[in-house]
């Protein structure tokens, strides 16, 4: 039995200060076999994790791109992606191997796109592989919504803390059947064989504090001897 966290956020992403390596320690105190980094526009911090992690211990690299659409993260990625047009996002993460997964999707969008449509397109939810049906930083409505969703279109869940600070690790887990690779690992969660585990909503979801928050991650100042190089182009973060 293994418990993941599929959706965490390191130093990489501006609203976030968590160390990778640093990262791996609580994860592993809580109980987690295994993270899914999933930095804003950027693998960096998932490649930093799986160099600093042992092979007791599982770092599935990936990343959230803040689409004209929703967000997407890609998980099981080599490489970065450097478009902000949702199909063309998809493409990217699908050309590389990886899998597709719809991020807190009834969240309201923080800073406000205008620009975005009102909905989730609906051909654009047939490329999605998995749904995240708990965020712990959203809404119990919001993440009920997510489930029906999934259950609507057919598509496996999994759960994921959204943690940008350490305390946060492991207030989502996601238990994955046994695996011999990451091939098998990647199998599964398109395959469903996952099942979320004791989920909680713990974070508050006001505006101000969600500013707040991203404010923190901004500011917190980064450990000595840390120097961290932001990738590619850019989005206004997103928590």
């Amino acid at each position: 039995m293994s418990f993941f966290d599929f959706h965490v956020h390191t130093y990489y992403s501006r609203d976030a200060n968590m160390v990778p390596d640093r990262l791996i320690r609580v994860a592993q105190k809580r109980g987690l076999q295994g993270l899914a980094v999933t930095d804003h526009h950027t693998i960096a911090g998932g490649v930093q994790a799986q160099k600093a992690c042992g092979r007791s211990f599982i770092v599935v690299v990936g990343a959230e791109i803040r689409t004209d659409a929703c967000e997407v993260i890609g998980l099981f990625l080599t490489e970065e992606i450097s478009s902000t047009d949702p199909w063309i996002v998809i493409d990217e993460i699908q050309d590389q191997g990886g899998i597709t997964v719809l991020p807190h999707p009834f969240r309201p969008v923080f800073p406000p796109a205008p620009r975005r449509p009102r909905g989730l397109p609906k051909a654009l939810l047939t490329r999605i592989d998995v749904i995240e049906a708990f965020n712990a930083r959203t809404t119990l409505q919001a993440n009920q919504r997510a489930l029906a969703l999934a259950a609507t279109l057919g598509r496996p869940v999994l759960a994921g803390s959204d943690a940008h600070w350490y305390r946060e690790v492991g207030r989502a887990k996601t238990w994955v059947a046994p695996f011999a690779s990451e091939d098998d690992l990647r199998r599964h969660l398109v395959a469903g064989r996952t099942r979320i585990e004791a989920p909680r909503n713990t974070f508050p979801q006001s505006t101000p504090f969600l500013a707040l928050s991203t404010l923190y991650g901004r500011l917190r100042q980064r450990p000595q001897g840390h120097h961290v190089h932001h990738l590619r182009h850019r989005s206004p973060p997103n928590t």
